[in-house]
């Protein structure tokens, strides 16, 4: 099963509006990507011009960005997601694909996001299904109930004949919305040479498009590190940088957080890096290579404290690095020579005790005849 999960305003939550009191639009290859909450109340879409903006009677600015710039904003919910799943497919900064056993990790994983995303102060959408395109699909079309926007492989069709082929941004909509084409089942249902002789080239990809394939297959990240940040003038607890005696024990929380991502992923470490972040400094970065890769939190916790500054800090960041497969523990087949295995004693023989010729013949014979 394939989980699709998007963030609402992701790009406006990260970004530093040079002019806190106005509202943004921002965008990417001249296309709106994110727009402030505000707007939505003054009529604007993704869809409309930009010169729209010219008549909402408020300051307005358009702001052009960079799609990797956000992605380290992106490495959080990754984290989240890594809790139930290695098999991620990174979309977009806002969106990521997941592949999952069954539609009962499904919903929980569902449930999970809804309330991180309630804790966040963030909004998002999510949906289930057999295909990254149904899977996507499910997310924008149908209410967020957890159960209710799984689309099962049965109901694939039957669903897919109730979205209107609007929503995919087809080069052929207008083409195929004049044959009479409005749900993007109904792809499914005509017959190959048709679209051939319209769309030529362009006809089997339609064809699985109208069958809810996915015309490139999920494709799961390479898992290169594993990260832990804590933000110490954010933490309801704080609100202030801390020393190094208060530093400890969150240290020891983001060792043992990597050893069980490390160890959930049957993966070793052998590369541990700190980057702390002083009051109005520059962030210091440290770094240290085990001697032999390993998963374990007290390796890991004892490289860690030794890696740490001694002054403040108001925000750290954790990393294991050079990831290894973890080492197939290899059963000892053979036993140990050293321990000699004792037979009872009312059997004729004994370890090292030997019996006459005579007996060990009888002995042969009853087992034959007896």
């Amino acid at each position: 099963m394939i989980v699709y999960c998007g963030l609402r305003h992701f790009y406006i939550h990260h970004f530093s509006p040079p002019h806190p009191d106005s509202l943004y639009i921002l965008t990417h290859n001249n296309q709106t990507w994110d727009f402030s909450p505000e707007l939505k109340d003054l009529g604007f879409t993704n869809q409309m011009s930009l010169s729209t903006v010219h008549y909402l009677n408020k300051p307005v600015h358009i702001i052009p960005i960079q799609l990797g710039d956000f992605y380290p904003y992106t490495e959080e919910w990754l984290n989240f997601s890594l809790q139930y799943t290695n098999s991620i497919e990174v979309e977009y900064p806002h969106a990521w694909y997941l592949k999952l056993p069954n539609t009962g990790m499904c919903e929980q994983f569902f449930h999970d996001f809804a309330q991180r995303l309630q804790i966040q102060d963030m909004g998002g959408i999510w949906g289930g299904g057999p295909s990254k395109l149904v899977a996507k699909l499910a997310a924008h079309n149908l209410h967020h109930r957890e159960k209710s926007n799984i689309v099962l492989p049965e109901q694939t069709s039957e669903f897919l004949n109730r979205i209107p082929l609007d929503r995919l941004p087809l080069p052929e909509l207008d083409h195929l919305l004049k044959l009479g084409i409005k749900r993007i089942g109904e792809l499914a249902n005509l017959p190959l040479n048709e679209l051939t002789a319209h769309f030529g080239l362009r006809s089997e990809a339609l064809q699985k498009i109208g069958r809810g394939e996915d015309l490139i297959p999920f494709q799961a990240r390479k898992i290169e590190e594993f990260h832990w940040e804590m933000d110490f003038t954010t933490q309801s607890d704080l609100l202030r940088p801390v020393v190094y005696e208060e530093l400890t024990p969150y240290v020891r929380l983001g060792v043992e957080d990597l050893a069980q991502r490390l160890a959930f992923s049957k993966k070793t470490a052998q590369g541990l890096r700190i980057m702390a972040v002083p009051p109005e400094q520059e962030p210091s970065l440290m770094k240290r290579t085990l001697k032999e890769p390993t998963n374990d939190p007290r390796v890991l916790e004892r490289a860690a404290l030794q890696l740490i500054p001694v002054g403040t800090v108001k925000k750290i960041t954790l990393s294991v690095t050079k990831l290894q497969p973890e080492p197939t523990v290899q059963l000892n087949i053979f036993p140990n020579r050293s321990v000699r295995n004792i037979l009872p004693k009312q059997l004729p023989a004994q370890i090292g005790i030997s019996i006459p010729r005579r007996e060990r013949i009888l002995e042969m014979w009853k087992e034959l005849f007896l």
